[in-house]
């Protein structure tokens, strides 16, 4: 009896491993060369080779992680992913570009409003559909014009168009001046609204001395928040509002 438990046990690790993959991952020259191979097809350019990530869940089996730099956009990271045995291999350049491009054009607005210390990041999102339609050297402007499609007061299936979420974080010395934050944040609601763009601009304030850099993250977000602001799509367009929306950490 234990004989024959202990086989039917065998068998079914043979039959799950079969379906989930290799019970060894893959060696890392064998995933570089199938992800580097991959991106070279789909876009017909040069990736520099950066590092390689290998991990295991019981939903996906061996997940693979190969991360690399477009030679002609060497600001962006791009991310390959695959499974398994090299299967279901996707990758994030079109996020990353897009991102990045859109922060170019938004920079000076923003840096306008809130100074040329503020740190920033774009979140540009399109649902499968249009990624697909467009090349990874679309403006993302152009995809906004073509495709946006707000509706006033209703946040329902806002991330199955074209979406943009802003991060936006202000080193300030002093108390905020409330004012100055609502108007300027009403120039920027103003901006979007005229793109017909679902969007959330998430702003938070930390307070730093000059030249102390022990609040800040690599990324120019606060470890200390100070205060923070969410607006979004469906805030209106009076400043009483938007001032209302601050809240202090205490």
């Amino acid at each position: 009896m234990f004989y024959k438990r202990s086989l039917l046990f065998f068998i079914l690790i043979i039959v799950v491993f079969s379906f989930v993959g290799c019970i060894q991952p893959c060696s890392d020259s064998k995933i570089k060369e199938v992800s580097m191979q991959y991106l070279k097809d789909k876009y017909n350019e040069g990736f520099e080779f950066q590092n390689i990530e290998v991990s295991m869940n019981e939903a996906d089996g061996w997940v693979y992680k190969v991360y690399s730099i477009p030679k002609n956009n060497p600001t962006i990271t791009v991310t390959v992913s695959s499974k398994n045995l090299l299967n279901d291999i996707a990758d994030n350049y079109k996020q990353q570009k897009w991102d990045v491009t859109r922060g170019e054009q938004i920079k000076d607005l923003i840096e306008t409003k809130f100074g040329k210390s503020t740190n920033f990041r774009i979140s540009f999102v399109v649902n499968k559909e249009i990624e697909n339609k467009y090349s990874v050297y679309t403006d993302p402007l152009d995809i906004i014009k073509k495709e946006a499609n707000y509706k006033k007061g209703s946040r329902t299936g806002y991330y199955e168009h074209v979406y943009e979420r802003v991060y936006v974080s202000i080193p300030i010395d002093e108390n905020i001046n409330e004012d100055y934050v609502a108007e300027n944040l009403l120039d920027l609601v103003k901006y979007y609204n005229d793109l017909n763009l679902y969007f959330d601009i998430d702003l938070t304030f930390g307070k730093k001395e000059i030249n102390e850099e022990s609040n800040i993250k690599s990324d120019g977000t606060f470890k200390d928040i100070f205060a923070n602001v969410l607006v979004t799509s469906d805030t209106p367009l009076e400043k009483n509002s938007i001032r209302k929306l601050i809240k202090y950490n205490k």
